[in-house]
């Protein structure tokens, strides 16, 4: 016994000084060839390591991609190059886009946009124009997704781009239409986009778009070619451990399988693929599958299956956030408890159908009034532009006849500056010597970023494996006659995670870079708490929530409660990034 206390005790203090840098089942010498190159002193190198690294991780490890991404963006902050800079934003938008924080990636994607404008690098300010789209297709913004698109394929066309860059634009067009349910034309430019995959051979984007089509074969009625399909995707997605990837197939196939009353398929490939989206950190997808579950066990009459899915899917609606689905589970759960002859239940659950049913319908009412009331300033809008545009014509003649009179001061401005000239330059050698300091406190002060950003990550790293550390002390005690050892080393490590003074140390440095902003944090919000602070301080590093999480020591789900009672206290509605807000203090 002591033996492996000792053990465990040793592991402890192994972990706190463990870097960042732990990999599984992947190409070792790849990857280790690439981190050798993040000492590299070349802003270039570096960042194209970076966007390496998170490819070889996002499909596996996005809590790693996501520390790449960071760390290009920490880079690339503030160069004189701008398309490092604009390289820098568009990996970090990438990895929110990926874990599903729209509005910061919509932030990053715009700042990147401008910064390959500013470079004059049309090809990469047209991708984010692509992505910028893709962003508020997520967001629900379809025809604003639709008009990026278009505009960003009649640019290419118009420049004469050719192979993939125009299969982009179409597969992400046809996206955008079948969302708006005109599945004729998505499909249209889908099959566009897939002669150019198959002529340049990429597989992977060839099953991408395949599985789209698929999707479109479905709507139409034509099962047995969208089965063909899903079936391939499926094979390509195992072949490659795509997990979700196989999930949403196998989600197809069970409806496909249902319409064609193949009923003992159907259960068996949606039961498969809720299991992996419920091992996954899949959003919306369990609750899209216990529908398709409960719309099979409701036709097979099986009342009780039908009941439990129908509430899973009510949970995950509710915690998505997504009040068209919910509607959907009120109506089959009304009428589930009505074939089990539970009429008070069955009632509740229609008039709760009802009430969300009107309240969507409304909310998407005043959507297009708002959208009216858009269309009528942008008119307006116009209208002022057109008249100023007037007026300059009128005054231009104006401002000619005050040309002479300008020539004349710009005389006496002249002479003034001669005289001023003397007294600049004996100015100059001081502001010389500011500017050395000044340079001088700036890159101290982007050590001082980067030592930040490094003992924030050995934080959240050093509680992740804490919380793995307890759980296996947690499960050998159980096994143990005496547990009482064991349980000392738990109660260690639960104050370790804990420990006021990791903060506090964080804190001093946090401080040292980012001196007034816990001042200006309480001067304008003094009904924040300590704990809200805290985390607003690592939301001004860009930290992932489950980042956040391990270093706070609380779970997602009092991640997703703390950032909602803070959007509150500042004042942030709808469509506001929170993020972007306090980067902005």
């Amino acid at each position: 016994m002591p033996d492996i206390l000792k053990l465990i005790q040793n592991g402890i203090f192994i972990v706190l000084f463990l870097s960042l840098n732990t990999l599984d089942a992947q190409d070792r010498g790849k990857i280790d060839s690439l981190r050798a190159t993040l000492s590299d002193t070349n802003d270039s190198l570096f960042l194209f390591s970076c966007k390496l690294l998170y490819r070889e991780y996002f499909r596996t490890d996005l809590d790693s991609a996501g520390i790449y991404a960071r760390m290009a963006f920490r880079r690339s902050e503030g160069s004189s190059n701008p398309r490092t800079e604009a390289d820098g934003n568009n990996l970090l938008a990438t990895y929110f886009f990926h874990t599903s924080n729209l509005d910061s990636a919509l932030y990053y994607f715009q700042a990147s946009q401008a910064k390959f404008r500013e470079a004059k690098d049309l090809t990469w300010e047209l991708n984010m124009s692509s992505n910028i789209a893709l962003v508020f297709n997520q967001m629900g913004n379809i025809e604003q997704a639709l008009e990026e698109h278009m505009n960003s394929l009649a640019r290419k066309e118009s420049v004469g781009m050719e192979g993939e860059f125009l299969a982009s634009s179409y597969w992400n067009i046809g996206n955008v239409l079948s969302n708006l349910n005109k599945k004729d034309a998505a499909y249209s430019y889908y099959l566009k986009a897939l002669d150019i995959y198959r002529g340049i051979n990429s597989e992977a984007d060839i099953i991408d778009v395949e599985f789209q089509i698929a999707g479109i074969l479905v709507d139409k009625d034509s099962l047995d070619r969208a089965e063909q399909l899903f079936l391939k995707n499926a094979e390509y997605a195992r072949k490659n451990n795509q997990r979700i990837a196989l999930a949403e197939v196998y989600d197809w196939l069970g409806d496909i399988y249902n319409r064609k009353q193949e009923y003992q398929k159907s259960e068996a490939v949606l039961l498969e693929a809720y299991q992996i989206a419920s091992e996954s950190e899949s959003n919306s997808l369990p609750g899209q599958i216990c529908r398709r579950l409960t719309d099979l066990y409701m036709a097979t009459d099986q009342i009780k299956k039908a009941e439990k899915y129908a509430l899973l899917s009510v949970e995950n609606a509710r915690k998505m956030g997504r009040g068209k689905k919910i509607i959907t589970d009120f109506y089959n759960l009304s009428s589930i408890y009505e074939q089990q002859g539970d009429y008070p239940l069955a009632l509740d659950y229609y008039k709760q159908y009802a009430q969300q049913q009107d309240s969507i319908f409304g909310v998407d009412k005043m959507n297009a009034i708002n959208k009216i009331q858009t269309e009528y300033e942008k008119f307006k809008k116009q209208q002022e532009i057109e008249l100023l545009e007037e007026k300059e014509k009128r005054t231009k003649i104006e401002r000619n006849g005050l040309i002479g009179g300008i020539a004349g001061l710009l005389l006496l401005f002249g002479s003034i500056f001669y005289a001023m000239r003397q007294r600049m330059n004996r100015n100059r050698l001081a502001k010389e010597k500011l500017n050395q300091e000044l340079e001088f406190n700036k890159k101290d002060l982007e050590f001082k970023k980067q030592e930040l950003l490094a003992y924030a990550l050995q934080l959240a790293h050093k509680n992740k494996v804490l919380d793995s550390i307890k759980e296996d002390v947690d499960e050998l005690k159980r096994g143990e006659s005496n547990p009482r050892d064991v349980q000392k080393i738990v109660n260690a490590i639960s104050r370790n995670q804990n420990d006021n003074e990791n903060w506090e140390e964080f804190r001093k440095r946090f401080l040292s870079v980012h001196k007034d902003f816990e001042a200006n944090v309480m001067d304008n919000y003094p009904e924040v708490s300590s704990n809200e602070l805290r985390l607003m301080s690592l939301l001004k590093m860009n930290l992932s929530n489950k980042e956040i999480a391990y270093i706070l020591n609380i779970s997602g789900d009092g991640i997703k409660k703390a950032r909602y009672r803070l959007r509150k206290k500042l004042g942030l509605v709808t469509g506001d990034s929170l993020e972007a807000f306090v980067l902005g203090l």
